[in-house]
């Protein structure tokens, strides 16, 4: 299953070049919660990869641990080194993290719309998302 949207611009209704530019992460969850928030209301909305998962080729030993504890089968082992499969299945809970031995793997556990629903539903403050913008790392 896929959580992700992917990053680009989309039509809300009928915008026009006056329309407003409404920004969100590609998160699909955080996607069309905007969109339901917004019944009949014209505007763009900007899709943006927040995610913060990397990874590090160099580092990895191949002990497969972050294939182990991950819930959702983001990382795989492809000729003896670990490798983001899926990354769009990351919730960035920071199990591979926190269990890689030689700190191959890194992610901002807590930053990404997971966090922000559950603190949200926890009626915590400061539970918002979509705050994070980085690179890019693959099996390929």
């Amino acid at each position: 299953m896929h959580y992700a949207v992917e990053p680009g611009i989309y039509a809300l209704n009928r915008p026009t070049e006056q329309s407003p530019v409404l920004v969100t992460a590609n998160y699909k969850m955080s996607f069309d919660c905007l969109r339901k928030a917004l019944p009949g209301q014209d505007a763009w909305i900007l899709v943006l990869d927040v995610a913060t998962l990397a990874f590090d080729r160099e580092k990895c030993v191949g002990c497969g641990m972050c294939t182990k504890v991950c819930p959702h089968a983001v990382m795989a082992l492809i000729d003896g080194k670990a490798c983001i499969e899926d990354r769009d299945a990351c919730m960035e809970c920071g199990a591979c993290a926190r269990n890689c031995p030689t700190a191959a793997v890194s992610v901002n556990a807590g930053v990404g719309c997971a966090a922000a629903v559950i603190n949200s539903a926890l009626g915590r403050d400061s539970s918002a998302c979509c705050c994070v913008i980085d690179n890019k790392e693959s099996c390929g």
